[in-house]
């Protein structure tokens, strides 16, 4: 079983045994993640439903509840899926911005990229943005980012030609992400 859909299933028959009526957070960490000493006490400040990165995410639990209905997504792109909930309704994931550096171990594997491609159909990617960040890649010559973009839009494709069903929010992570990317766009901060 692949390790995005264990973390998936551990995550949820964990927190079936807690109480999170007593908490506020869940604080999803990697193993393989150096945090700054500030890291939580930086998201925390943000006071967003969903905030920091995949291997280090924050959530809240009201979030958890009502929009996840508690249930961790299963999936090779659990953490994507969390944050991709949270875009379509309004909350863009903040980052950490404190002082120290954040230390996050980046791998690229050809099979996950390929099955985020599917997930950005399924969540309203529009094809166009997939497509123009692509160039974007080009232009900055990250060859690194270009291979994940070419397997991105392979699964993007595939998840076209299998007709697999978008979320139900799909729309509003359309409309979000395009709004993202124009006031983006206008500032010009491409990451």
């Amino acid at each position: 079983m692949p390790l995005p859909i264990r973390v998936g299933l551990s995550l949820n028959l964990a927190l079936k045994r807690i109480d999170l009526h007593g908490y506020s957070h869940i604080f999803k960490i990697d193993g393989d993640v150096k945090l700054p000493l500030d890291y939580l006490s930086n998201l925390l400040a943000k006071k967003a439903p969903v905030a920091g990165k995949g291997a280090c995410l924050l959530m809240s639990v009201h979030f958890f509840v009502n929009k996840l209905s508690g249930n961790y997504p299963v999936s090779y792109c659990d953490d994507g899926y969390v944050s991709a909930l949270s875009i379509s309704t309004g909350h863009w994931p903040p980052e950490y911005d404190g002082k120290e550096s954040l230390e996050i171990p980046v791998a690229y594997f050809h099979e996950r990229e390929y099955y985020y491609g599917r997930e950005y159909y399924k969540w309203g990617m529009p094809l166009r943005l997939l497509v123009l960040l692509l160039f974007i890649s080009l232009i900055k010559i990250r060859q690194k980012k270009f291979k994940k973009f070419l397997l991105n839009i392979a699964g993007y494709i595939s998840a076209i030609v299998n007709k697999d069903k978008k979320y139900e929010w799909w729309k509003d992570y359309a409309r979000m992400r395009v709004y993202h990317f124009v006031s983006k766009l206008r500032f010009r901060k491409f990451r």
